[in-house]
């Protein structure tokens, strides 16, 4: 969702954690490979997106 609005607006870059999150055995990015995959796939595609590729 993030990736879609950035065109559209202005963001700003807060140098500070502004989350938490549990982890635990079962969590989906545990698995790096898969999770390292998916991840390139949604930036090379949002930068097609936006005319950068």
């Amino acid at each position: 969702m993030l990736l879609k609005i950035i065109p559209h607006h202005r963001f700003s870059w807060i140098d500070e954690l502004m989350i938490y999150h549990r982890r635990h055995n079962s969590n989906n990015t545990n698995n790096l490979t898969e999770t390292a995959t998916a991840l390139r796939y949604t930036i090379e595609e949002t930068l097609k997106s936006w005319g950068d590729i």
